[in-house]
């Protein structure tokens, strides 16, 4: 029954991001997740771990505490925050997750392996996994969920699989209540449509095919949560440029949180922060040097986070004399890896053709690389006809981003396969890692549209009382 507290803590987390940023708390539970994360990080690093948990609980709980005696206001705003469509979605889809979840088991062979023996190690040892003496794979990796797993089972008195489960239900389930930002009671259909359709987007594609047929739900692979934060990004990241300061702090643990998932998670982050630039570009006035600052605030700070976060990961390993083993070591290495583009070259044109001929795991249709792009285009112009005529050339430009970003992910990718991969395992889970990019720029998507609706909503009441 302890764990039921990990739900407590995420909430109140949340509610004292939405006092301090005055943003919707449906935006902020996933935040919160990721603050627990960086906190754990920070702990970790320190080689205090095993303090992570007790010491933010001492710090919420005071922070909260002094809020609730002096603030008459935040008293009210509490209620507000605890009663709010998307706390409620929140705790009973948590419950829900945490009721089905209790007697799953680890299955597959790289669950078994390495996702959740990292996790593992972490418990037993109370120590950052590549400081603990367990053999791993990969020791190398970033531990942004496994800090989050390891949190929860904080909590536990013993090891217990089904939590991994879980931990991963509640940062699903962390995104995918944003959409219900701006709902009242008072449209209980909206609640319930605008929960569903995210729930299905979230959803899309497998992170695996057949035969295991694996999603986000039945897995504790990284990569479903790695397209679900970047989509959840990439909507904060287009917030962000309306409203300034308020957002940075989300921008950044976001973009932190994607930084420490997967060695690839930088590009995703540095995709969201570059798509917040441009649309700042778009929204700010230039004529006063003070509000550029201020607009321009998110995107530096995230990217002041984002570099912390790898360079203190990548210093935290060499410390441990562990090879980072992601990317060429040198300049002579770089050099070798773009002259390898020209020389391989049978290898580029089969990773062109899978664009077209490669079928990406999907929940529904199996569809091509070039298919999930023209339905992501399709739906992009809906949300921009929707986000009204004043936004347009923002919007215009925000896609001309996305494309460039993904152009950008599939060279990061090819490069990869070409520089880092050995040859047998060329193309090896191409599908997985294109499916992850597009499940999130999917899921933005679909979050942006159903943000329309409450504009909608707000015109139509206005013409009724007109």
């Amino acid at each position: 029954m302890e764990v039921m507290l990990v739900v407590l803590v995420i909430v109140l987390v949340a509610s004292l991001l939405a006092w301090i940023t005055k943003i919707d708390i449906a935006y902020l539970f996933a935040p919160a997740i990721f603050f627990i994360s960086g906190w754990e990080f920070i702990f970790g690093l320190l080689g205090y771990l095993n303090l992570g948990m007790e010491s933010l609980l001492v710090f919420t709980g005071i922070t909260g505490f002094i809020f609730l005696i002096k603030s008459a206001d935040f008293r009210n705003q509490v209620v507000k925050f605890l009663f709010a469509p998307s706390t409620i979605a929140f705790v009973a889809l948590s419950m829900i997750s945490l009721y089905k979840t209790k007697d799953w088991h680890l299955y597959i062979w790289d669950e078994l392996s390495h996702w959740g023996v990292f996790t593992k190690a972490m418990y037993y040892y109370d120590a950052l996994a590549p400081a603990t003496p367990v053999d791993l794979w990969n020791e190398s990796y970033p531990p942004g969920i496994q800090l989050f797993q390891y949190f929860v089972l904080d909590f536990s008195q013993n090891w217990q699989e089904g939590l991994l489960f879980w931990s991963m239900h509640l940062l699903a389930i962390s995104v995918i209540v944003a959409a219900l930002a701006k709902c009242t009671y008072k449209y209980p259909s909206e609640i319930f449509l605008k929960l569903f359709l995210a729930l299905i987007a979230s959803l899309a594609f497998l992170i695996i095919g057949e035969p295991n047929y694996l999603n986000v739900f039945n897995t504790i692979y990284q990569d479903g949560i790695l397209a679900l934060s970047f989509g959840f990004s990439i909507v904060i990241a287009i917030k962000a440029s309306y409203l300034a300061g308020r957002w940075g702090i989300i921008l950044a643990l976001s973009a932190a949180f994607l930084t420490l998932l997967k060695p690839i998670g930088i590009y995703f982050a540095l995709a969201a922060i570059l798509i917040n630039v441009i649309a700042t570009v778009f929204t700010v006035k230039f004529s006063n040097v003070r509000n550029v600052f201020v607009a321009f605030v998110p995107s530096l700070v995230a990217l002041i986070t984002v570099g912390a976060s790898r360079v203190t990961w990548s210093s935290y390993i060499s410390r441990l004399e562990i090879d980072f083993g992601i990317i060429p070591e040198n300049s002579a290495g770089y050099l070798n890896a773009i002259r390898s583009l020209a020389n391989e070259k049978e290898a580029t044109s089969t990773f062109i053709s899978a664009f077209f001929h490669t079928n990406l795991p999907s929940s529904s249709l199996a569809m091509t690389s070039r298919t999930w792009t023209i339905i992501c285009a399709l739906l992009f112009v809906i949300w921009v006809s929707l986000d009204g005529y004043q936004n347009r050339k923002r919007n215009i430009f925000i896609g001309f981003t996305l494309a460039i970003t993904t152009i950008g992910y599939f060279c990061v990718i090819l490069l990869s396969y070409l520089t880092v991969f050995l040859p047998v395992e060329f193309m090896a889970s191409y599908d997985r890692y294109i499916g992850t990019w597009y499940q999130g720029v999917f899921f933005a998507i679909v979050l942006l549209i159903l943000s329309e609706f409450d504009s909608i909503r707000e015109v139509d009441s206005n013409s009724i009382k007109d």
